[in-house]
């Protein structure tokens, strides 16, 4: 029998797990159990798919099951997907601060080939309370490079609030959302974290890392991921929208301040793909952070909406940073005085980027004036011992207003070959003076026409 085949014919209706369920908030309901059936389902006959049909259908339970083990402690491997009839109607609700220390949902990958996929549903939470390392949906699969074929699809799927999706505009939120470390070629598709109606981003006065702005700490977590896939997603007012980094960090204090296990040798993030998606209002908008030069970066046709930094990318080899829009949003000293030079693109440890036809806009439209301490473009090598930055392109780029940045591109010292061309800027030929800074640089740029 074929895998298509099983999957067809375990294709079944929630009633199909438990058929005393009422799709009522406010009952004694949880679809807990149901999930959890349906997944030794899916183990005993090789694959599944969960059918959540419209309403609501809350989750009082703590979901943790590793995929390549059933009940009974026997190794297998199954293909599980839970799909719902559309993110606005079929929703599951969740209390976050009934389970604070817990994940909500954690169903990992540990030792075979299984595969998990959850699209066409929406998640809300009652309250909030879960604690810094907690997730509402955790699939992990083995460490140390062992991605093999298991892989997880989150597709358009919407997380916020209950009462902010019925229009009450409470602060409810889940702490975490989606931490789908060393999976090998997951996708994530049309993912949106709405974050409801809390204190205005334009008029707001904190913004600190505690500030109410945000109110997601991490969005999504790909550490280790094999070929990572995210399209056309919103990661709104999350202080870190994605994180995909070498393995799982042992320790860390941010998601660039981080240190591994002494052992751990292996699973690295490669041929990371992230394309039209969305980051108002963050801290920090996506991480790429890998030991050594890998081929295949792409970031494309994004929008970053940041405190701090746009684009991190360290660990990239013939790679590109095309059609996107940087917008930085703190522009007084006395609202954030403790910041460091906020930087649109950072690089470090790259061999042959392409960076062009971005468009670095600001600043606040509603303050009005530009952040003194900007930083567009910021080339490193902060560790020239073992690692190397050289054949960085910088094409043409655009910026709004000629006093936007304090500078638009800097070259660190230790850093190689630059290929650069001067930006197109509304109103003016220069930012500041001069537009490239080459610090100490040990080759100087190569101009192109």
């Amino acid at each position: 029998m074929t895998q298509t085949t099983l999957q067809a014919e375990a294709a079944m209706p929630l009633s199909h797990f438990d058929p005393t369920l009422n799709d009522s908030v406010d009952g004694a309901q949880d679809i807990g159990p149901a999930i959890v059936a349906a997944v030794r389902h899916a183990q005993e006959h090789g694959a599944a798919t969960l059918v959540i049909p419209p309403g609501e259908w809350e989750m009082r339970s703590v979901i943790d099951i590793d995929l390549d083990f059933d009940a009974q402690g026997n190794e297998v491997s199954c293909h599980f997907k839970i799909v719902g009839a559309g993110m606005n109607l079929s929703k599951i609700i969740m209390r976050p601060w009934m389970y604070p220390a817990k994940d909500r949902i954690r169903l990992d990958t540990s030792k075979r080939n299984s595969t998990l996929e959850i699209s066409d549903l929406a998640f809300l939470a009652i309250g909030q309370g879960m604690q810094e390392d907690t997730f509402l949906l955790r699939s992990r699969a083995v460490r140390r490079g062992g991605q093999m074929q298991r892989t997880a699809v989150i597709r358009n799927v919407l997380v916020m609030g209950y009462d902010d999706y019925h229009g009450g505009g409470s602060r409810e939120y889940f702490r975490n959302l989606f931490d789908l470390s060393c999976h090998n070629r997951p996708l994530i598709e049309n993912l949106v974290t709405d974050a409801g109606t809390n204190e205005n981003v334009y008029t707001g006065s904190d913004w600190s890392d505690d500030s109410d702005l945000w109110t997601v700490d991490r969005a999504l977590v790909l550490d280790g991921a094999y070929a990572p896939e995210v399209d056309q997603c919103i990661f709104s007012r999350a202080r870190y929208g994605i994180i995909c980094r070498g393995n799982i960090p042992e320790t860390e204090t941010s998601p660039i301040d981080f240190t591994y296990a002494a052992d751990d040798e292996g699973g690295q993030p490669e041929v990371g793909v992230f394309t039209n998606n969305r980051f108002p209002t963050c801290i920090l908008g996506l991480v790429w952070h890998r030991d050594g030069q890998e081929p295949g970066l792409s970031v494309r046709g994004n929008f970053f909406d940041f405190r701090d930094y746009g684009a991190y990318v360290k660990g990239a080899r013939m790679g590109e940073i095309l059609n996107n829009t940087f917008v930085q949003k703190v522009v007084d000293e006395a609202e954030y005085p403790t910041r460091t030079n906020p930087k649109d693109i950072l690089l470090n440890d790259v061999d042959g980027l392409l960076i062009e036809h971005n468009f670095f806009q600001g600043g606040n439209p509603v303050q009005g004036t530009p952040d003194p301490m900007r930083i567009a473009i910021d080339i490193h090598c902060d560790d020239p011992a073992t690692e190397q930055t050289q054949d960085v392109i910088v094409g043409t780029n655009y910026v709004a207003q000629a006093a936007v940045l304090e500078r638009y591109c800097r070259k660190m010292a230790n850093t190689g070959a630059l290929y650069y061309k001067d930006p197109v800027v509304a109103g003016s030929a220069t930012v500041g003076q001069p537009m490239l800074l080459e610090a100490a640089a040990t080759i100087k740029h190569t101009p192109y026409a």
